[in-house]
């Protein structure tokens, strides 16, 4: 529009110019030099990389001009401000939502989306606004979806729920050239404090029990282990293990009172009588 009121003024100017200055036709030629250049100028645009220029005629849409230089006649034919084609990221919050069983929870993500380079047209003509549209439709699409599942589902598959709102809103979308690339779960949270630590409760009880059964079973890898290793023991091996073991209470400075197994007395017992039956063999 701009282009198009510089074009007509510039006309107009030299023509005001041209009439005041004693016209004659001699000058008429450099008048339609100068006002052809200033038209010519007016039309010229530059398109960058990330963008993508939709041009207008008399209301109807023509074509879309990719990036580099592009020239569009600046009277007839308007040229829209630009598409940028960027990944656009939105933080997204939803304050309140009810779960399938009925569940107050908080959900904040992040969403990626981009204008299709191939469906710029569908961006103007069919949407007014296509970020906020985009925006207010994220924004139905996932507390539409957060109540359509259970709270256990939420906190057990937060990534199959991400792509469940990727791919409606997707299909939500389609019509305005807007292709989703990815939704992303950045906070979650329960608003009633009693679900939130009963929840909390049952997952300590989950890591306490399994952490019991880690342990029962290197337990039981331990028992198996000094059962192999007793059953490798002779009658002999037996005793110097025994001895082993006396000697090791005895050094104990605390230790004023040792209880000693009943086999282990046998062992003291016979102590006195091995070395006889040794020397006499």
């Amino acid at each position: 529009m701009i282009r198009r009121v510089l074009a007509l003024a510039g006309l107009i100017l030299l023509a005001v110019a041209y009439a005041n200055a004693n016209p004659s036709l001699a000058m008429a030629p450099v008048v339609l030099v100068i006002a052809g250049i200033w038209w010519f100028v007016c039309g010229i645009h530059f398109v960058q990389e990330w963008a993508r220029l939709p041009v207008m005629l008399f209301g109807r849409y023509m074509w879309t001009y990719r990036r580099g230089p592009a020239w569009v006649e600046p009277i007839f034919f308007n040229a829209l401000p630009p598409v940028s084609i960027n990944d656009v990221v939105v933080p997204m919050t939803v304050p309140e939502v009810q779960t399938k069983n009925n569940v107050g929870i908080k959900l904040g993500g992040m969403l990626t989306y981009r204008v299709d380079t191939t469906k710029v047209r569908d961006s103007i003509v069919n949407v007014q606004n296509v970020h906020a549209a985009v925006r207010a439709r994220a924004l139905t699409t996932l507390t539409d979806v957060a109540a359509q599942e259970e709270l256990d589902e939420l906190l057990k598959d937060r990534t199959g729920f991400c792509q469940k709102i990727k791919q409606e809103l997707a299909v939500r979308v389609a019509k305005w050239g807007v292709v989703v690339d990815a939704f992303e779960l950045e906070a979650f949270s329960i608003n009633d404090p009693s679900i939130a630590e009963s929840i909390a409760a049952k997952a300590r009880a989950e890591k306490e029990g399994e952490a019991g059964l880690i342990r029962a079973q290197k337990q039981k890898a331990i028992a198996e282990q000094l059962n192999d290793a007793a059953a490798l023991y002779t009658a002999e091996g037996r005793w110097l293990k025994n001895v082993e073991v006396l000697t090791e209470l005895c050094k104990s400075a605390n230790n004023n009172t040792i209880v000693i197994p009943s086999d282990m007395a046998q062992m003291l017992a016979s102590m006195g009588s091995r070395p006889t039956q040794t020397a006499s063999t």
